[in-house]
């Protein structure tokens, strides 16, 4: 199917303005109109294809719009094309030098307004394209990655599919701007265990004592996800989570390098309070009591944060349990029970109640009944629009 293009303009002249789009509607474009620089920093969003930008406006001139838009990280790459009268060498190098891909001069010429947004458009979707293989090149790598640790630490892989859930609801709720890449680093996050003796994992998750030597060990965690990641190309970000990840609000922890507070980024601030969250839950507390002991250590945990996982942790009574086959699960369900299979003498935990259900979990769920590892009937948590 053909993609419908999306245009916002900006122009403040009433009479400009619906010319402009009756000429955008007659090409098949869809379009917003915006009336001056403020509307169209408030409209504008990753929906939009192109912006039309009127350069001479009163309230904020159309250069100060675009080098706005340039610094937002969610649109920085929308094209912009410059609908200016100003004619002179010096404007037109100064749009290009903000960031402008092309410009059109007043009155406007249809057919030429015509042939440059069909030009700034083939290379939008050609541009699209490859980021989009890149995006599914990444997706792959990280795949294998989360295989690699589910195969080699099938419990490490249970503790990562115990945060990720409330990773996502926390990162939902306080807005984060790049959900993708703190999902992707908690989904990542305990890379570093694959170094780690079962021992060590097991003194980690039950919260007992480590060796000086075990602790040696496991003070390096978080620089060895961080540079496992950062071998990925466009993943420095999420490196950058990865190396706070074990720092707490205050600056302290693992990574002690002076970058306290918000000055954290966000992906590891919200990490940090799930991990830690489910260590106390690991050791016994309730999830009352590990929340409301939290909240009393102010200086280690960002507070904002700690109201979210609050408010993830209210909404669960609201979704109810029943019985479904592998083959009947989807990805509004949560699992409803632990997920344990056979390891010599004993069962372990590889995928905990709450783990948001994905084809990924799926296919492991069918893998591990193919080998009667599990029943094919699983407890789901069903989600208050999926009854």
């Amino acid at each position: 199917m053909k993609k419908k293009w999306k245009i916002l303009t900006v122009e403040d002249e009433d009479r400009s303005r619906k010319m402009l789009g009756v000429m955008l509607e007659s090409m098949g474009y869809q379009y917003e109109s915006t009336a001056n620089g403020t509307e169209a920093l408030k409209a504008i969003c990753p929906e939009h294809d192109l912006v039309l930008l009127d350069v001479m406006m009163p309230d904020m001139s159309g250069f100060e719009v675009l080098e706005c838009i340039r610094k937002m990280p969610s649109v920085s790459d929308i094209p912009v094309i410059m609908v200016t009268a100003l004619d002179s060498r010096k404007d037109k190098l100064r749009a290009v030098l903000l960031g402008a891909n092309d410009y059109v001069t007043k009155p406007i010429d249809k057919t030429e307004l015509k042939i440059r947004i069909a030009a700034v458009l083939q290379t939008k979707q050609a541009q699209d394209e490859v980021k989009e293989l890149l995006q599914e090149t990444l997706r792959g790598s990280i795949n294998v990655l989360s295989n690699v640790l589910s195969m080699l630490k099938p419990e490490v892989f249970g503790l990562t599919s115990r945060i990720l859930p409330y990773v996502k609801q926390i990162s939902a709720r306080v807005g984060d701007p790049s959900p993708w890449f703190t999902e992707t680093a908690a989904s990542l996050s305990l890379l570093g265990y694959l170094t780690l003796s079962d021992t060590t994992v097991a003194k980690l998750h039950k919260g007992r004592t480590l060796s000086s030597e075990e602790f040696a060990a496991y003070e390096k965690t978080p620089e060895i996800a961080a540079s496992l990641v950062k071998a990925l190309p466009q993943l420095d970000e999420v490196a950058r989570i990865l190396t706070y990840q074990e720092t707490y609000f205050d600056g302290t922890g693992l990574v002690s390098d002076g970058t306290i507070k918000e000055h954290l980024p966000l992906g590891s601030r919200i990490i940090k309070v799930v991990t830690d969250f489910d260590r106390m839950l690991a050791k016994g507390m309730t999830k009352r009591i590990a929340l409301e002991f939290m909240i009393k250590s102010v200086h280690l945990y960002d507070q904002t944060i700690l109201y979210a996982l609050g408010e993830a942790l209210g909404d669960e009574k609201k979704y109810d349990i029943k019985t479904v086959s592998i083959c009947e699960m989807t990805s509004k369900m949560l699992l409803g029970e632990d997920i344990r299979i056979p390891r010599g003498d004993q069962m372990v935990k590889v995928l905990q109640k709450g783990y948001g259900v994905n084809d990924t979990i799926i296919k492991y769920l069918k893998l591990f009944n193919e080998r009667k590892l599990i029943e094919d009937k699983v407890k789901v948590i069903v989600q208050p629009d999926e009854k």
